[in-house]
C-alpha cells in the first residue's frame, strides 16, 4: 500500500518454520497499518479515556486487557500490534526500512503485480541478492509479444531474449486493469478474462515489446 510516494508492507512474527519456534517473521502483503488494524477489529478494542474516565489520546487493546497499539502509532501508517511478542505481533513498515531478508521474503511471494515486489527485486539486483538466471527462471513460461504474434517462453533461450529486451529499457511500464489500454494488451498477447491477468509490461527495445509474467496469469 502507497501513500506519498512510500510503500508500506506488513509483516507477522509468531511460530513456524520447521519446528514451530517463536519468533518467525512472514511477509503479509501491502498493508498500511490502519488497514491492518481494521482486519483486527474483532481483538482489538478502542480506549480513549483514563482510569479517572478523563479523556485521553486513544490506544487500543486487547481481549485481555493488555495494550496491543499504543498510542505513538494508533491511526499511523506505520505501526505495531503486539499482542504476545515473539508469539504474535503484527509490524507495518515503510519498505526503505526493510533488511535484505525482508525483501527477499516480499521477493519470494512473487506478487509480481505489486509496487512492493518492484522495489524488493530492483534492490535485491542492486545488491548482488539475485542474479539474472533467477530472472531467466522467472520469465520462462510468460508470454510475450516484439509486434508479430504472441508466444509462450517456453527455453532458456527465449528467456535470455526477452531478458536483454527488458534490460535494454530505459523503464517498464506496468499496465493493471482499470488502465485505458489494458484491453488492447490483452489482445496482443491473447489473453481473455480467463487468464485472470494481474498486470502486463511494456518496454521499448529499438520497437515496443509487451510481456506478461507466468505468475500473472491462469493457463487457460
Amino acid at each position: 500500500m502507497t501513500k506519498n510516494n512510500r510503500i508500506v508492507v506488513a509483516f507477522h512474527i509468531g511460530r513456524g518454520g520447521q519446528f514451530h519456534n517463536p519468533g518467525h517473521k512472514t511477509y503479509k502483503g501491502e498493508i498500511n497499518f490502519t488497514q491492518l488494524c481494521n482486519s483486527q477489529n474483532n481483538y482489538l478494542f478502542e480506549v480513549n479515556r483514563d482510569s479517572n474516565g478523563r479523556f485521553c489520546r486513544p490506544y487500543l487493546i486487547d481481549a485481555g486487557g493488555s495494550t496491543a497499539v499504543t498510542p505513538d502509532d494508533y491511526g499511523k501508517e506505520v505501526g505495531s500490534i503486539d499482542y504476545d511478542g515473539e508469539y504474535d505481533t503484527w509490524i507495518c513498515c515503510y519498505i526503505e526500512e526493510c533488511d535484505d531478508s525482508e525483501l527477499m521474503m516480499i521477493y519470494q511471494a512473487e506478487e509480481t503485480w505489486t509496487d512492493a515486489y518492484d522495489f524488493a527485486k530492483n534492490k535485491l539486483s542492486e545488491d548482488g541478492m539475485i542474479n539474472d538466471a533467477h530472472e531467466v527462471d522467472e520469465l520462462i513460461n510468460s508470454i510475450a509479444n516484439f509486434g508479430g504474434d504472441p508466444y509462450l517462453v517456453e527455453t532458456d533461450e527465449q528467456a535470455h531474449e526477452l531478458l536483454e529486451s527488458i534490460n535494454a529499457t530505459a523503464s517498464l511500464r506496468k499496465i493493471v486493469r482499470g488502465d485505458e489500454d489494458f484491453e488492447t494488451y490483452m489482445k496482443r498477447l491473447d489473453l481473455t478474462d480467463e487468464n485472470r491477468p494481474a498486470a502486463i509490461y511494456s518496454g521499448v527495445d529499438g520497437s515496443e515489446f509487451c510481456f506478461i509474467y507466468a505468475n500473472d496469469y491462469k493457463i487457460r
